[in-house]
């Protein structure tokens, strides 16, 4: 039986995303231009964080 591991994710803000984040559709689709995998929308402010796996802990 292998054991499922699922990667920390880390999160850094969007530098194209402008304006409130209303959308997690919209910034997930900004993100993937800036190469990450995925996005959504963060906090009271509501802003676009781009998410990738965390690198490895060695």
């Amino acid at each position: 039986r292998v054991a499922e591991v699922e990667a920390r994710m880390c999160a850094s803000p969007s530098q194209k995303f402008r304006g409130a984040c209303l959308s997690d559709r919209n910034c997930a689709s900004v993100c993937s231009s800036e190469g990450f995998p995925s996005g959504d929308c963060h906090g009271v402010l509501r802003r676009c964080m781009c998410l990738k796996p965390c690198p490895a802990e060695n």
